[in-house]
């Protein structure tokens, strides 16, 4: 029974997670993982989306793409009650997650030993089952020759975040406009998200959720 929370912005959305945390138990642990951002000199959202975790009661355990080898990943990863991968460059954040092993694993930990994957921009996007249609809004050079737009396929759709974000359509009004002229070009469904909206995915059932 594979489960995700899949934000636009976890901070604006954590708390719609509260209903499904009964699960858990007291002071659950999170391997809070936050690799996209490592090229990122403006990394104010990660604080707010820590103090969410911290306002809902997790224990925040820092895992490091970049340092941490397969064999201890797995086993930490094992540890947590669930993984949260945080946003910043989704293609960075796929060539490291591959590179470490971390891509196999979270599909084992999901698929097979129903670990809640929560994962907020970059994070949900590489859950679906392909990237490729983020290359209008992320910078592709940062990861010289990278051709393998593979997801983690932990879900069959690809998540667009960050809708009626003024700030990003600012940034890039004409790159959304560019990848939504072309999404027909791919046999896989978008789903759009507000940065108060997450989608709750259990097995092959979808929920969005709005705070």
């Amino acid at each position: 029974m594979s489960k995700l929370f899949l934000a636009s912005e976890f901070g604006y959305s954590g708390n719609l997670l509260r209903e499904k945390l009964k699960v858990f138990p007291k002071n659950p642990k999170v391997a809070y993982i936050a690799n996209a951002s490592d090229l990122d000199d403006d990394q104010s959202w990660i604080t707010h989306n820590r103090e969410k975790f911290i306002d809902l009661g997790f224990e925040i355990i820092d895992v490091d793409l970049r340092v941490t080898q397969h064999d201890n990943l797995k086993e930490k990863l094992e540890q947590m009650d669930t993984v949260y991968v945080e946003g910043g460059n989704t293609f960075y954040l796929l060539d490291i997650s591959n590179k470490s092993g971390f891509t196999k694993i979270i599909q084992d930990l999901v698929n097979k030993k129903n670990k809640l994957y929560i994962g907020t921009s970059a994070g949900s996007i590489v859950a679906g089952p392909n990237t490729e249609s983020t290359k209008y809004l992320d910078d592709l050079s940062v990861v010289p020759n990278f051709k393998n737009f593979t997801g983690f396929g932990l879900v069959n759709f690809v998540v667009i975040p960050h809708i009626g974000n003024d700030d990003f359509y600012r940034q890039f009004e004409d790159n959304y406009f560019e990848m939504f002229k072309n999404l027909k070009m791919y046999d896989y469904p978008h789903i759009c998200l507000r940065d108060n909206q997450a989608i709750w995915a259990e097995d092959n059932k979808i929920e969005i959720v709005q705070d």
